[in-house]
Parts: structure tokens; C-alpha cells; sequence
């Protein structure tokens, strides 16, 4: 994406392709300034025809989901645009973009100012973004219990996730959406002859709500099986 803005091509995009674009679930970006920069970009290589339609671009830009500093990253931004290697930056903005970049700013200082909780609850009203933050969860699957940690692609770093309820070893791990599926395995048993028996428990982590809980169980006790998520639906092999 951050290749393709910088394109002299990409200024010859028309406003409705640009939306598509944007618009697609297929867009993979490191952050929502990617986007912002994008249509800053677009607009600026014909600023007094592009300007009235600032209001529709940025309609696809997911403010909520930016850090502080990457705000003040797109106000800084917004102040001008090269409109060519060596050539003197002009301004972009107009009233009407202004406005709505600081409608943006309050709306994200709001969000997050909001505890964790009230976080959940605001995009449980909302319809989610096909550009919704993605995470790798690892799980240590075998003699010890570990905490799970996942890797946040925004950040570039690993970070603690939670504690694991009901741990076993050999399970299989599977993510759908903002859940976390731990299914099968194996686990302590005193009254087994081995010191474990295999499972059909399954139990899940909810990410956002950043707890654990009960799921159906599976028909069969499975231990070292694999797992994989189409759809909505969660297939064990094995």
C-alpha cells in the first residue's frame, strides 16, 4: 500500500476506484495513516477539483483503530503534501476537510480514554472493519503450562496474552474472528495408569473480552490432531 501511493500512477486512480480499494477486505496495511496518507496523496496531485471528495475518502479511513501518535502523525500529514522531489510543498487542506479531521481527533482521544470494557461494548454496536487488527497467538503445547502470548503486527512485538484454563498438552489451537479454540489434548489424570488421559474438552478465549470459557465438547476424545477454520466452521482431523 505504501508503495503503491507513492506510484505516479496511483494519482491517476478515479475517486470510485479509489473507495473500492480501499474499501476491499483484500487490503493488507501496517496502519490506518497508511490510508490517510493515501488519499492526502491522491488529493494533493489535484487539490481544487479532489477536495469535495474528501468527506467520502475519509469516511474509509477507521480513525478508532489509530494510536494517539499516530494521530498527531496524520495531522502532521494533513499540513501539506510534496507535490514533486525539490519542489516547494503546498497546502491541501480545506474547511470542510478540517472540520472533519477534527471531529476524527475527538472521536479517537474519546475512544482512548475509554477503559478496555467500554472499548468491547463500542464496537459491539458497531460493524467491524475488514481491516480489523490481526494478532499470531502461540500456545506452548507440551509438559508445562505457559502463559499464551501473541504477536502484534502493528507493533512488531510479542506481548503476554493470558494465563491457559483447563491446560493440556498435544490440543489443538484454532482462531476464528476474536476467539481463541483450545480443543482436545491431553491432561493430568492421578486415577490413569499413565498419569494423563486424552480429552474431548474444548474450551476458547475470547480476545477482546479477555476471558476463558466452556465450548461444546467433541464427540471423541482427540489428542496431537489438527485443526483448521473455513467459514464459520471449525474442523478437527486426527
Amino acid at each position: 500500500m505504501q508503495v503503491l501511493s507513492n506510484c505516479r500512477d496511483f494519482s491517476l486512480l478515479s475517486q470510485s476506484q479509489l473507495v473500492d480499494f480501499f474499501s476491499s477486505e483484500r487490503l493488507k496495511i501496517s496502519s490506518e495513516r497508511v490510508v490517510y496518507r493515501a488519499v492526502v496523496s491522491w488529493v494533493g496531485s489535484a487539490a481544487e477539483e479532489r477536495a469535495k471528495g474528501i468527506p467520502a475518502l475519509l469516511e474509509h479511513v477507521n480513525f478508532p483503530l489509530m494510536s494517539e501518535r499516530e494521530l498527531h502523525e496524520c495531522a502532521d500529514d494533513s499540513m501539506a503534501t510534496a507535490t514533486g522531489r525539490g519542489r516547494r510543498r503546498r497546502k491541501t487542506s480545506t474547511p470542510r476537510k478540517k472540520a472533519l479531521e477534527v471531529t476524527a481527533a475527538a472521536e479517537v482521544k474519546k475512544y482512548l480514554g475509554r477503559p478496555p470494557e467500554e472499548r468491547v461494548a463500542y464496537w459491539a454496536e458497531r460493524r467491524k472493519p475488514a481491516r480489523w487488527p490481526k494478532i499470531f497467538v502461540a500456545l506452548r503445547m507440551y509438559w508445562r503450562n505457559l502463559p499464551m502470548e501473541y504477536y502484534d503486527f502493528a507493533a512488531g512485538e510479542w506481548r503476554p496474552l493470558a494465563p491457559v484454563r483447563h491446560w493440556r498438552s498435544c490440543g489443538a489451537l484454532a482462531g476464528h474472528r476474536s476467539v481463541v479454540y483450545l480443543v482436545g489434548g491431553e491432561e493430568a489424570d492421578a486415577d490413569s495408569p499413565t498419569g494423563s488421559r486424552t480429552v474431548n474438552r474444548v474450551t476458547r478465549f475470547d480476545c477482546e473480552q479477555e476471558r476463558w470459557s466452556t465450548a461444546p465438547a467433541m464427540n471423541l476424545a482427540r489428542r496431537w490432531a489438527a485443526s483448521a477454520v473455513i467459514g464459520d466452521m471449525l474442523y478437527i482431523i486426527g
